[in-house]
């Protein structure tokens, strides 16, 4: 019948149009499937290319500087202002959400003492007048440091009339006791009466006394937990410090103009021997306050000395900090201060390993 051949024609063009639409939809997602690729292995190989020019640049400019100096800011080869657009374009064209939330909490791991200041010590960006500065500062933080841990181990000098006045009421004790013991001997009944009620008077003032001992007791357990957790988040700051400076490539000190801001990318042996003298003597003067704060917060004899030994060692602990705070703005230049919070946040980004791989891929 011609209806029945005019609605089977029709079905087939249906079937036809939707098998012809099912293809273009396979055509397009091919299509933008090799798209998308394309544009990732030109990311992937922009971003080689710049890995690698900047890895020449700076192995062609370690090559003619000294080991340690601090004069080399980059290759002489590679312009200033091409070092600079390399640099940025490196740091910009990291897009990855987790790699920047590395660098902010890297950032946030920094401890912006003292100690983390001297280790910019001659670097250009600091000059001849803030490395002097920060020398003297530094200096000044170890010796007070020092003098605080003398202090709190062998004790302050006591008053003279006061230790007169201690051995009067001691040579007075002695003569009582020695009246006492002939009084004894002369009638045992008396003496006998006396040491009940002596012992009655000392039960009770045990019983009066003895909350408030307990009580004592538990706040100086407080405080001796409380200072040895400050302690080990310092020795923490102090690693973290150290493992920064050492995942930095090791082809001697240079910076990179980044940012506006000069930044350490590469350290020299020297300066990575004077970050591991740094990071021993702050841990021997961590560890130094921390046996001579648990003398001294044990032996304390009132919540009042107990408070006072607390406030001590916590202004002990934080004046490297101190000190960083109150130089900072006529010592440290902002430059400095970015440079920095960067020792940690640039070691993931120029680690050994990555260098080498890009050397690698370079040869």
């Amino acid at each position: 019948m011609p209806s029945m051949s005019w609605y089977q024609e029709a079905t087939a063009r249906v079937d036809e149009a939707y098998s012809s639409m099912d293809r273009y939809q396979e055509v397009m997602s091919r299509f933008a499937r090799s798209t998308a690729e394309l544009q990732l292995a030109e990311v992937e190989s922009s971003i080689g290319t710049l890995v690698r020019r900047e890895v020449d640049a700076l192995m062609n400019g370690l090559d003619s500087s000294d080991d340690d100096d601090g004069k080399g800011g980059g290759s002489p080869g590679t312009s200033r202002g091409t070092q600079d657009s390399l640099f940025d374009m490196g740091l910009l064209s990291c897009a990855d959400p987790s790699m920047h939330s590395g660098m902010r909490s890297c950032r946030a791991r920094s401890s912006e003492t003292i100690w983390d200041a001297a280790l910019l010590l001659g670097l250009p960006a600091v000059g001849s007048v803030g490395s002097l500065l920060i020398a003297c500062s530094f200096l000044f933080s170890v010796l007070m440091q020092a003098t605080i841990y003398i202090a709190l181990s062998k004790g302050f000098s006591r008053d003279a009339s006061v230790g007169k006045v201690q051995a009067y009421q001691w040579q007075q004790l002695l003569e009582m006791l020695e009246l006492e013991g002939a009084g004894v001997a002369a009638g045992g009944a008396a003496a006998g009466m006396e040491g009940v009620a002596v012992s009655s008077n000392i039960t009770a003032t045990l019983q009066q006394h003895l909350p408030t001992l307990v009580t004592f007791q538990l706040l100086c357990v407080v405080a001796m937990m409380v200072w040895m957790l400050s302690v080990a988040r310092e020795i923490g700051h102090a690693l973290a410090s150290a493992v920064g400076v050492c995942s930095l490539p090791r082809h001697g000190t240079v910076t990179v103009r980044a940012l506006d801001t000069d930044v350490l990318v590469s350290v020299g042996v020297r300066r990575l021997g004077f970050a591991a003298v740094v990071a021993t003597l702050r841990l021997t003067i961590v560890a130094g306050l921390l046996s001579a704060g648990m003398r001294r917060l044990a032996t304390s004899r009132s919540p009042i000395e107990l408070a006072l030994n607390s406030a001590a060692l916590a202004f002990a602990l934080d004046v490297p900090r101190r000190v960083r705070a109150w130089s900072s703005k006529a010592i440290i230049p902002l430059q400095v201060r970015w440079q920095l919070t960067s020792l940690e946040t640039l070691a993931p980004l120029f680690s050994t390993a990555r260098v080498r791989a890009a050397a690698a891929d370079s040869n």
